[in-house]
């Protein structure tokens, strides 16, 4: 008998478990408790008072609370985290997928009745979550510092709202198909079991999110600006760089700003602290964003900036110094000892610096920094620099071919990419489609918001109505071709939107035609990102342009800024972008047509520009 109570016992228990578990629901997705007893709660992303659940009025239900749990902050935490157990209590018992909701706009209005406001976990993680961080958070905004270490409630806490965010809200996770459950879970079990250090912490959001090819992925807020000074090691006396832009490829060692190689007849960096070089760089790679090859060798470069962690990793000590093992052209191998320094050196290239101008045999040189948008009221340079561009293409006029040079171009908006489009296209030039999007919409994502989103970025609705029938014409060809690379699910994402060039169509400019026919070349290399990416997919479709350099970093996907509280700020795509051929661009980035085939000397400040000579060489 006494086994079989214990057995029954044993059910009994895990039926209370089990029971309790799947009560753990909520339709808020934030509550706002400052005000209390009036409450104010977030449903479908926007913010309203809460007036009644399922027909009981708010009043009661707090006072309730208040009465069976005996403080304010523990009536708070139940009907935040165990709304149905207090709803039970009050003899009401409404249903565990939906449940009605009375609520008032904020400022003010006539009461709205929702009949069937969805009762989910996710909500009461994001709310068990907000609660478990809240004294960090307030300890922060105190004081206006990130703490240097999390305990391992809080941490789990971040990490599980991560994983909530990147399951409904991040378009490359659920276009990629992402083990967000193991990611977490893997995360949870790297770092430390007591507590972690901020660096730490950012470095496995990092990981995390660098699994979806998300290009624009990262991490910010406070404790992401305080990561590296965090991290605790010293820093090495120069910069990685990737001589080949891909997995094996030699890499070099250069002096802060490119000032010179760090040994000019033994350019090849192949170990630090007798550690292979691609070791080091295998391990920093797993913090890298971005779902291309370069762009993966390209982050683990800048990961080597401030290498503590890496040093943990490879259980190297930490030190004043460094042992570098440097290789010349011909095989033979030196080392020295190379001193740590307080400060990251930074990386010199190459690029789009300087002004245009007309070089040899009359070639112009126009250089584009960044995508430019002539109306961003946020940056007063930025209409003055628009219009340098477009002052640059009508004195293009008379040359014999153009060089336009977006190396380092991190992106900005696609202005500039329609007005040099409609200089480079005849009158008679048929329209070109050039990239398609569909946005990942989620519960309370406002659809007309996101319209307006994808109009800024020259993206429209392939049946929307301002097409011409030119374009129109454009449209249907392209998607009688169109195969996406990654086929989403149309219950999870938007219509296709398309981006069309046209002569004289949408931010065509005054310059419509004036360098038709003329030779391009537009160097490019894996720095290139964003609208910069964009821009090359776009002119890479004109037959009279050929892209020169090496292969772009891959990264267009509408970001959106997230909070985890803790305080960790994420920047997520909430869009899947693709290039013409289908291939999404955040997995691949551009191609060029011609490789440059760089030296150990186009990195530092002295040294030739072989991609420049190379383009020269091309429209002489």
């Amino acid at each position: 008998m006494g086994v079989v109570r214990a057995i029954v016992a044993a059910v009994l228990v895990l039926g209370v478990a089990v029971g309790q578990a799947r009560a753990q629901v909520s339709p808020f997705e934030a509550v706002d408790w400052s005000e209390a007893p009036r409450v104010r709660v977030q449903v479908n992303g926007e913010w309203w008072e809460l007036v009644s659940i399922h027909g009981v009025g708010f009043e009661r239900i707090y006072n309730h609370a208040l009465e069976t749990y005996g403080s304010q902050e523990r009536a708070q935490k139940r009907i935040d985290e165990d709304l149905l157990e207090v709803l039970g209590g009050l003899g009401t018992a409404p249903p565990r997928e939906t449940v009605a909701l009375e609520l008032r706009p904020e400022g003010g209005g006539d009461v709205i009745r929702m009949d069937a406001a969805p009762m989910t976990r996710a909500n009461r993680q994001l709310l068990w979550t907000a609660r478990q961080v809240g004294e960090s958070n307030r300890r922060i905004a105190a004081t206006g510092n990130a703490p240097e270490s999390f305990d391992r409630a809080t941490v789990h806490a971040m990490l599980d709202e991560l994983g909530v965010l990147l399951e409904t809200r991040h378009a490359y996770s659920v276009a990629g198909g992402v083990d967000v459950a193991g990611a977490i879970a893997r995360a949870k079990d790297a770092l430390p079991a007591d507590r972690a250090g901020g660096a730490a912490v950012v470095r496995e959001v990092q990981r995390v999110l660098a699994l979806s090819g998300d290009g624009h992925a990262r991490v910010g807020g406070m404790i992401g600006m305080a990561a590296e000074g965090l991290d605790g090691g010293p820093d090495l006396p120069f910069v990685v760089v990737a001589l080949e832009p891909r997995a094996g490829g030699r890499i070099i060692a250069v002096e802060d700003r490119g000032g010179r190689l760090l040994d000019p007849s033994h350019p090849y960096l192949v170990a630090i602290d007798g550690v292979e070089i691609e070791r080091w760089l295998e391990v920093a790679a797993e913090i890298a964003p971005g779902g291309s090859e370069q762009s993966e060798r390209y982050g683990a470069c800048r990961a080597m900036r401030s290498p503590g962690w890496i040093r943990d990793r490879l259980g190297l000590a930490s030190g004043p110094a460094a042992i570098v093992t440097l290789e010349s052209g011909e095989g033979t191998r030196r080392e020295l000892r190379a001193g740590t320094v307080p400060t990251q050196p930074r990386e010199f290239r190459k690029g789009a610096v300087g002004q245009s101008a007309r070089l040899s045999a009359g070639i112009a040189y126009i250089p584009i920094a960044r995508m430019f948008n002539p109306d961003d009221r946020a940056d007063p340079r930025a209409r003055d620099e628009y219009q340098k561009i477009e002052r640059a293409l009508r004195g293009a006029e008379s040359a014999s071919g153009i060089v336009i040079d977006i190396r380092g171009n991190r992106g900005g908006s696609r202005d500039i990419l329609h007005l040099v489009a409609s200089a480079l296209m005849a009158p008679d030039h048929p329209p070109v489609v050039y990239s398609a999007a569909r946005a990942l919409m989620w519960p309370g994502r406002d659809p007309g918001e996101v319209e307006r989103k994808l109009a800024g970025r020259y993206l429209h609705p392939v049946d929307s109505d301002r097409w011409s029938d030119a374009e129109r014409g454009a449209i249907g060809a392209f998607l009688a071709r169109f195969r996406p690379e990654a086929a989403l699910p149309d219950d999870r994402f938007g219509p296709l939107h398309v981006s069309v060039l046209s002569p004289g169509g949408e931010g065509a400019g005054t310059l419509a035609g004036s360098l038709a026919g003329k030779p391009v070349v537009v160097l490019m290399d894996e720095t290139c990102i964003s609208a910069a990416d964009v821009f090359l997919a776009a002119l890479g479709e004109l037959p009279q342009v050929t892209l020169m350099g090496r292969p772009s970093r891959g990264a267009s996907g509408m970001t959106e800024d997230h909070l985890i509280r803790g305080p960790v700020e994420i920047g997520l795509a909430s869009m899947v972008s693709f290039m013409p051929d289908g291939r999404v661009f955040d997995w691949h980035g551009v191609t060029p047509d011609i490789a440059a085939e760089l030296t150990p000397e186009d990195f530092t400040r002295a040294g030739r520009d072989t991609a420049l000579e190379a383009a020269l060489e091309r429209l002489r």
